[in-house]
């Protein structure tokens, strides 16, 4: 989001980037119902585009959510995500990417406990690649040594997310 914001022309949209806690359980964190509150009071109408975790954070009257059942959603279309998820892909972006270890020790893996953990539920990981990090190949080869799985990309730039912010 940070980067079209950079590269785009919005007029009177303020566009306001929430860090994503997908790996997180439980609550939405009072950081994004403060911002939501934030966005609610200075400009009156408010649009949440994210997935569901994030979407239903987001309340009032003054509030539009546009959901994605996953982040992914906002990158490539819903067909195609359901699409590599079925084949088996565990599915990462550069900015999860850049922060797996903190990721994984939050969700208390050593790296036994992540290769079981990914042996049960992918084939492969797939990064989507949005073209922001200069270094996510590097992390996508050390995640996926790391969890024993096989590492694809697939470059999908930020086209999808304009168009959806745009729309």
């Amino acid at each position: 989001a940070a980067e079209v914001l950079c590269t785009e022309e919005f007029g009177d949209v303020v566009i306001v980037p929430v860090a994503a806690r997908c790996h997180k359980t439980g609550a939405v964190s009072p950081e994004i119902e403060a911002r939501i509150e934030e966005c609610q009071a200075t400009s009156g109408e408010v649009e949440v585009l994210g997935c569901d975790a994030l979407a239903s954070s987001a309340g009032g009257d003054s509030t539009c959510c546009t959901r994605s059942a996953t982040c992914f959603e906002l990158v490539l279309n819903r067909s195609v995500v359901q699409s590599y998820l079925d084949s088996g892909a565990y599915l990462v972006t550069p900015s999860w990417l850049a922060g797996w270890r903190t990721v994984l020790a939050e969700w208390q893996f050593d790296q036994p406990g992540a290769r079981a953990f990914f042996a049960e539920c992918a084939t492969h990981v797939l990064l989507l690649d949005t073209g922001v990090d200069p270094e996510s190949d590097a992390h996508l080869e050390a995640f996926a040594d790391y969890v024993g799985l096989p590492p694809q990309s697939l470059t999908v730039g930020l086209t999808h997310l304009r168009e959806r912010v745009l729309a």
